[in-house]
């Protein structure tokens, strides 16, 4: 399992260094939280951070982590200020298993939230 992990993680962060992952991890668990306002479940939470980094290996996207978060309008979270937020434990664990390749998406690239659950696309 871990091996899958860490082929899984250089894959999206390529030759980022462990302090560099680190932060694109913070990044991407403040933006689940700032997205799912801890009112989604795991697995949605889990999505919102696949979807960000199916963008970051997608030819019509960024390529790291912080462009597809930043870039103009992409995510409510950033546009609203919310992402300045501390992310709680679910958050932080949910951008762990994105990067560690759970995908519950099938490789969604957009997702909108509906009645308290994210839809994917």
């Amino acid at each position: 399992m871990f091996a899958v992990c860490v082929l899984h993680s250089a894959a999206i962060f390529g030759n980022a260094g462990a302090s560099e992952q680190s932060n694109n991890e913070l990044l991407l668990a403040k933006l689940i939280f700032a997205e799912s306002r801890g009112n989604l479940n795991y697995s949605d939470q889990v999505g919102i951070g696949a979807v960000v980094l199916n963008r970051v290996r997608a030819a019509e996207y960024p390529k790291t982590v912080a462009a597809v978060i930043y870039q103009y309008g992409a995510f409510d979270g950033v546009t609203n200020g919310r992402i300045s937020r501390t992310p709680d434990m679910p958050a932080r664990a949910a951008a762990r298993d994105a990067v560690a390749g759970f995908d519950p998406t099938g490789g969604a690239l957009r997702y909108r939230i509906e009645r308290g659950k994210a839809v994917f696309a």
